[in-house]
């Protein structure tokens, strides 16, 4: 599901084993969206849910897009941290804005390595 008028996209993952888990750097297409910079947490949201079902969480870097009910790809390019319990939900949300700067760097980085080439 994904909430209206937010970045934020979360997809149950029940039919599918992951090898991947954390937060990473990553790039969406679908739902309009064409190699959009993205964070992507692959876990259990154990902030969140506690013995929850693995997920797929994804937040977009730039802009709100309407996201539901759209097929989404998403390329994990860059692993930022391990996933990880908070002690609230306020700590958790100052993370996500962290990693998200942490993927802007990575992104800015990898786009003038690009141009440069």
């Amino acid at each position: 599901s994904c909430l209206v008028g937010s970045e934020m996209c979360i997809r149950d993952r029940r039919r599918l084993v992951s090898p991947l888990s954390g937060v990473f750097a990553v790039t969406v297409d679908g739902g309009g969206l064409s190699a959009a910079p993205a964070i992507a947490n692959i876990g259990t949201r154990p902030t969140v849910e506690e013995g929850a079902r693995a997920t797929l969480e994804v937040h977009v870097l730039e802009g709100a897009p309407e996201l539901y009910g759209a097929h989404l790809r998403v390329r994990p390019l860059s692993f930022l941290r391990a996933e990880q319990r908070f002690a609230s939900v306020e700590a958790l949300r100052e993370q996500i804005e962290s990693d998200k700067e942490q993927a802007r760097q990575f992104f800015a980085a990898r786009d003038g390595e690009v141009q440069s080439a």
